[in-house]
């Protein structure tokens, strides 16, 4: 893993410059072991961190919508057909440890890793203000729980300790763990409030660091069970962070993907499946569009949520902490709470409150709505399979080609600690 990920920094260039600032030092994508001995070096490297999660949800938010049945790819798009679940049978195929999309997600994240390690590991020895250096970890720590996220949320085991040639893979409870201590010393390194120079010269300034910290930690709570201490982070949230593009340095490459170029359109069932007023659906796609010659001859529309191509993405949304309280509240059995929370979101999307009976369903419609092309419904298609919600058992049976995504050849070669690929449910078959 760390001689792989190192060979893949000298080939990776990403175009957006998170924080706006100038830099007197080498590539941010690659820095040097000279450049992690100064303070330039690790302002560097945090900035180069930040391009590749703006700029991975890309292919990760691409290759998520179509796996978990929210997208319908362009027929002419190969790679994406076998994340799908084709509506003929006989024409159905293996998702291939080689398909370029998914070997893609599965390397970006891991150099989002590296790039926090090299901050924790290098840090300590280098002279400066302590709040700025206590900011510049906390940052390191969220932006490595940001990528274990997103790859435990789309396959069944990680390796967590890519400091190793050979890392063993970890399960769901071991990353969780490992998450929330990151997420917790990040809260502690934060408390004292953020240095100047941190704000000014490091981090992207639509990002909000400790309300990521507490919606992050959210969601991880909310994975964990722990439906208590899910509740009192979401809680703390009180503002939305983003990624903001410069056309100048880069755009948002979901307008790349599903505008300029419409590699992937939005799966009719998903517009035309919404409850009657419901604002976010003409807020996401163009509903003149209509078109039933994508993959499978689905219907799809054209998406125009991500129109520019500086439109901010939103990393983590309010409505979506209101959900995450929702949801641990119907799990505590505390359904007038769970209302409560639900019809805030309902009232957002211009929608009346909640008259239904089944409170679960509706967090997993809402969800639905609301996270959609966040790279969110994978998940949640499995945390919900178990509740006997309608919907939920038909787009796992109709929609759902793999329950997991399965390790790409780039790993499969040279770590012979790698698992056997998951059981999936039915391998796109």
């Amino acid at each position: 893993m760390k001689n792989k990920i190192k060979i893949l920094l000298l080939i990776v260039t990403l175009g957006f410059l998170a924080s706006g600032c100038d830099l007197n030092v080498s590539n941010p994508n690659s820095p040097t072991n000279e450049d992690l001995k100064t303070y330039d070096g690790m302002r560097m490297t945090a900035i180069g961190m930040q391009r590749r999660l703006s700029q991975s949800i890309g292919d990760f938010n691409t290759v998520s919508g179509a796996v978990s049945g929210e997208t319908s790819p362009i027929i002419a798009y190969i790679g994406y057909q076998a994340l799908r679940k084709y509506p003929d049978a006989t024409k159905r195929s293996l998702l291939d440890k080689s398909n370029e999309y998914m070997v893609t997600v599965w390397s970006v994240q891991f150099q989002i890793v590296k790039s926090a390690n090299d901050i924790l590991n290098n840090i300590g020895s280098i002279s400066m203000d302590q709040k700025l250096k206590n900011n510049m970890v906390a940052f390191a720590e969220v932006g490595k729980v940001m990528a274990f996220y997103n790859l435990i949320t789309h396959w069944e085991k990680i390796p967590i300790d890519i400091n190793k040639d050979h890392p063993s893979f970890v399960n769901r409870a071991a990353v969780v763990t490992e998450c929330l201590g990151l997420l917790n010393d990040a809260e502690a390194k934060v408390s004292a409030g953020l240095a100047t120079e941190f704000t000014n010269k490091v981090i992207g300034k639509s990002w909000d660091l400790p309300n990521t910290i507490q919606a992050y930690k959210a969601r991880f709570l909310l994975m964990k069970g722990d439906y208590t201490n899910a509740i009192a982070a979401a809680s703390n949230v009180t503002t939305e962070s983003a990624y903001v593009y410069d056309q100048s340095n880069g755009t948002n490459p979901l307008w790349v993907n599903y505008v300029s170029s419409k590699f992937s359109a939005a799966l009719g069932s998903w517009v035309e499946g919404a409850e009657k007023g419901d604002t976010r659906v003409a807020a996401t796609v163009d509903l003149t569009t209509k078109k039933s010659d994508y993959f499978g001859k689905d219907t799809a529309y054209i998406i125009t949520k991500y129109n520019t191509a500086t439109v901010p993405y939103k990393i983590y949304t309010l409505n979506e902490m209101s959900l995450i309280k929702a949801e641990a509240y119907a799990r505590s059995g505390n359904s007038g709470n769970a209302l409560t929370e639900v019809n805030k979101v309902r009232t957002a999307a211009g929608l009346q409150g909640y008259s239904g009976n089944n409170i679960l369903k509706e967090i997993f419609v809402q969800r639905y709505y609301e996270c959609y092309l966040m790279a969110q419904h994978f998940e949640d298609l499995r945390r919900f399979k178990s509740d006997n919600i309608d919907i939920v058992n038909y787009q796992r049976s109709a929609q759902l080609a793999h329950e997991w995504l399965i390790y790409p050849y780039t790993e499969i070669d040279v770590n012979p600690n790698c698992p056997p690929q998951p059981l999936n449910i039915n391998l796109g078959m």
